[in-house]
């Protein structure tokens, strides 16, 4: 299983992972940009996805399109939070099941792409830094067809919804 995030700086390795761990007939669900801007507060942490048994899942890409550092509030993750027997613990406890984890922010370099199971609890931090923070976020789902998770946005414009794969995406790099 893909630890959960993965953070590479290798276009080609960025791409070979996704093939890796998503079926090439995924399809694109998602292509949004997330922007942060100066004095932005931090996110609630959040999940995009529900964890729920027999949903396909999402694969979601961060790419950042120029160096983010602390002061920018870049994302947070909680390792391991995208796995069922995580969300069974927060039903039963609460947030509490969040707050005993550690944490950790994803200091990215312009290019860098830091993949998400949509399941995984994150949010994006406060921006102090007197520049914007932005990401391009793009999300791979089942193939056409299947079952979509709950809860995700799916912000795709309409006419590119099921029309794009992760192989036809692949044969245009």
């Amino acid at each position: 299983s893909l630890m959960m995030p993965f953070i590479c700086s290798c276009p080609a390795c960025y791409c070979n992972t996704i093939l890796t761990h998503v079926d090439r007939a995924a399809q694109a669900v998602e292509l949004s940009s997330i922007v942060s801007e100066t004095g932005a507060r931090s996110q609630p942490a959040h999940c995009d996805t529900e964890a729920e048994q027999g949903d396909g899942r999402l694969l979601t890409a961060f790419v950042a399109l120029d160096d983010v550092v602390a002061s920018m509030g870049p994302t947070l993750v909680w390792p391991g939070t995208h796995l069922t027997s995580f969300h069974q613990e927060l039903a039963a406890r609460g947030p509490a099941a969040l707050h005993a984890r550690c944490g950790y922010r994803l200091d990215l370099r312009k290019g860098d792409v830091a993949l998400l199971d949509s399941r995984l609890w994150h949010c994006g931090g406060p921006n102090t830094s007197g520049r914007q923070r932005c990401l391009l976020v793009a999300s791979f789902g089942p193939p056409a067809g299947s079952p979509l998770p709950s809860g995700s946005t799916y912000s795709l414009l309409p006419h590119l919804v099921g029309k794009h794969t992760l192989r036809t995406l692949r044969a245009h790099t």
